[in-house]
């Protein structure tokens, strides 16, 4: 007990001689206490070396926060102008939608109900690309609609429709059979195709002209020419409507006074994600094709 009671008076005392030592030494003149240099320059050689280390980690932790601080702002400047794009890119889809829908109903001979419908499913079979809509009978839906994109390109037509969901058979399937159609020619008329489909997303036919058997030379359209549709077993409001552009006119080997067209849709329909069908405000009286 007698110890540690001495161990605070101890301490005290040397307390009190550190602090008048240094009230002496700072009242001392400089050329008295010169020798004190050296030993502060042993004391700051022993320091530095560590004060530079622990200098440069906190300017790491520092720099390091303040880059985190920043990659954050640039990582949410960055949603921020997705979010941006992404709402421009759907205002411009829902445009051109208006667009399309404005389109077909106008140009309709009789009066249709446009219909978007989704593709939500594609046959596995690729000669045959049947594409399978969400559309059915409940919303208007009915066999041998037809179905386009862009308003007046057409897609196909409706082969079989359930409550939901309706089967269409684009113009391009193997099996979907031949298609009549007239094509602009040069000379400001008309020329009658008869296509069907020949390969992977094109049909060819042959060109019926006027001209065949004589001597002059046929009307023949340019490559790039719209086709559109002249069908009497498609629906009166499809009539004009467009079929795809000419990309090769060639004569017939087997008939040289008879010319081929080739035709392709104008829209890639194996890749086509949303289409719209021509429904009759009719109700239909025939319910051949339906499903349940």
């Amino acid at each position: 007990m007698a110890q540690a009671a001495r161990h605070p008076q101890w301490s005290s005392r040397l307390l009190t001689f550190v602090a008048l030592m240094l009230l002496i030494f700072s009242l001392t003149p400089t050329r008295f206490t010169g020798w004190l240099a050296g030993l502060g320059g042993f004391v700051e050689r022993v320091v530095t070396p560590v004060s530079h280390p622990a200098s440069w980690l906190a300017g790491v932790m520092a720099g390091g926060a303040r880059a985190s601080s920043g990659d954050a702002a640039v990582d949410e400047l960055a949603r921020y102008e997705t979010l941006a794009r992404r709402l421009s890119a759907e205002n411009e889809r829902l445009r051109l939608l208006i667009q399309d829908l404005q389109a077909g109903v106008a140009y309709a001979s009789r009066p249709v109900v446009p219909v978007v419908a989704s593709v939500i499913a594609r046959s596995s079979d690729p000669s045959s690309p049947a594409l399978t809509v969400r559309a059915g009978r409940s919303h208007g839906v009915e066999v041998s609609d037809v179905a386009v994109v862009r308003g007046i390109d057409i897609v196909g037509r409706v082969e079989r429709v359930s409550s939901r969901t309706a089967l269409v058979r684009p113009i391009t399937d193997r099996s979907g059979g031949p298609i009549d159609g007239v094509v602009d020619v040069s000379d400001g008329g008309t020329l009658r195709c008869q296509l069907e489909p020949t390969g992977p997303g094109v049909l060819s036919g042959p060109l019926i002209s006027e001209y065949l058997g004589d001597e002059r030379e046929p009307r023949l359209p340019e490559v790039g020419a719209l086709v559109r549709l002249s069908d009497s077993a498609w629906p009166e409001s499809a009539q004009m409507l467009v079929i795809g552009r000419v990309t090769e006119v060639v004569p017939d080997p087997e008939q040289p006074l008879r010319y081929t067209a080739t035709v392709s849709p104008r829209a890639e329909l194996s890749r086509v994600a949303e289409l719209i069908v021509r429904t009759s405000p009719e109700p239909s009286v025939s319910g051949e094709g339906g499903e349940r």
